[in-house]
């Protein structure tokens, strides 16, 4: 995964080098903040300059889920 300047986060597969998919900001939001991969791989947790929580499938990086809060 590399998260770029723009409203984006790029996944790239790491052995060929192709493009895979990409994570684009939603709502409010005008860029894509931090983001990770869960231990297993399986999602991508992100956050945003609006405070909201972006929970990806990181296969197809779709939305999966959205927190307003975590406390």
């Amino acid at each position: 995964m590399i998260t770029t300047d723009g409203g984006s986060a790029k996944l790239i597969d790491a052995f060929s080098g192709d493009l895979m998919g990409s994570i684009r900001a939603t709502g409010a939001a005008k860029r894509v903040g931090q983001s990770c991969y869960t231990p297993d791989g399986s999602m991508i947790v992100n956050g945003d300059e609006t405070g909201k929580v972006h929970v990806y499938d990181s296969k197809r990086g779709q939305l999966v889920s959205y927190y307003d809060k975590i406390l």
